[in-house]
């Protein structure tokens, strides 16, 4: 019976991976083929069945299956809303993380992403797919090989050096810090992504700290949950600011006041467009009034009710990390969130695990310590 448990939970966990890795390559495919046809409807859809056939499998007690049947209503109110099936992936995935192993996933991931990073910058040279060198965008030329933007390439070398330092959290050597910082300069001199960029420089800064603060035996769950509280609030007021104080600012300020400024500028006009709704509110065909920031595509975007969701598992989250005493998924959080003011792929299960990471204070309530010491035996 003990052998047929063990064998249930590795089908399990199996069935996990290749949900998340599905979506990863899922992704890597829509930007590599020229024209999908089909395939940029099916295997999506197929791997939303995926994540419920996982779902349905993982053993939900009546509570869980409570807040996946009250998520699951609200995702299909907003996606009747929006038209956008991403708002069912994030909420699927968020659903089927009961039990799972975040350092094993985190592993598999790393070396999916370094192999899809791989095609990407030499399939160019073969003629496979086009090369984008020295492109004008932003206003400097940017060299972003395969990669459909330069900050799709940023976010990519982002996502590695995320997993770098969850992997070799505490255990930071020279050739972590040699190797980390190569990424920089080398996305610094091609895509010249600088969010990424900075993100990748404060995990390097972090890790020192840390190690530092360790030797004088001071607490330091206290400055990883501070910050990443603090990301978190910081991703939180920005949409908030722009549509109330920033109202003032109208009449063509705001766009021609650099990237944080446009990024304002277009939630304050989404807002005044489509108002907020509860369940969410589609782009106006042509307009180009993109929501770039996390909380901002989440709440006026995809609708009051789903944004509350995201901002709930949001601090539950955090707290969750913080009363594990776990830097790792500190760690992850904090980088999501400052991220999550520029930017808003992430939530997009194509690109990033955050939504694993939002699941888990509901579904994981075995993560903590016990959990990491099986992953580590």
């Amino acid at each position: 019976m003990r052998k047929t448990n063990e064998k249930w939970k590795v089908f399990n966990e199996i069935l996990f991976w290749l949900s998340i890795e599905g979506f990863l390559l899922y992704g890597v495919a829509m930007e590599l083929i020229e024209y999908p046809g089909l395939l940029f409807t099916y295997p999506y859809l197929f791997l939303m069945l995926l994540a419920g056939v996982r779902i349905c499998m993982q053993g939900n007690d009546w509570k869980e299956w409570l807040f996946i049947l009250s998520m699951g209503v609200i995702a299909l109110l907003s996606y009747r809303s929006t038209g956008d099936r991403t708002v069912l992936a994030i909420s699927l995935l968020i659903c089927c993380v009961k039990d799972i192993r975040l350092e094993r996933l985190l592993k598999l991931d790393l070396g999916v992403r370094i192999g899809t990073a791989m095609l990407y910058i030499f399939l160019p040279f073969t003629g496979a797919i086009a090369n984008h060198v020295n492109e004008i965008i932003g206003g400097r030329p940017r060299t972003f090989f395969g990669w459909f933007h330069p900050n799709g390439m940023g976010k990519s070398l982002m996502m590695i050096c995320m997993e770098w330092a969850y992997v070799r959290h505490g255990h930071f050597r020279w050739y972590d810090y040699a190797g980390m910082t190569g990424l920089v300069v080398f996305l610094d001199l091609t895509a010249n992504s600088r969010t990424a960029e900075l993100l990748i420089l404060g995990m390097l800064f972090l890790e020192a700290v840390s190690e530092i603060w360790k030797r004088k035996k001071r607490d330091i769950y206290v400055i990883w949950s501070g910050l990443t509280a603090s990301a978190l609030i910081g991703a939180m007021l920005l949409p908030a600011f722009a549509v109330t104080f920033f109202k003032r600012l109208a009449d063509g300020i705001l766009e021609r006041t650099g990237t944080v400024g446009s990024r304002l500028y277009l939630t304050w006009e989404f807002v005044q467009n489509h108002g907020i709704t509860l369940f969410g509110s589609a782009y106006t065909p042509g307009s180009g009034e993109y929501l770039d920031m996390l909380f901002a595509n989440v709440v006026f975007l995809r609708g009051l009710a789903f944004g509350l969701i995201i901002i709930v598992l949001s601090i539950l989250a955090v707290r969750y990390a913080y009363r594990e005493r776990d830097e790792r998924y500190l760690l992850l959080l904090f980088v999501f969130f400052a991220y999550g003011m520029m930017e808003s792929e992430h939530l997009n299960p194509i690109y990033a695990f955050f939504p694993v990471l939002l699941g888990i204070p509901v579904f994981n309530q075995r993560y903590g310590k016990k959990m990491q010491e099986t992953e580590e035996g």
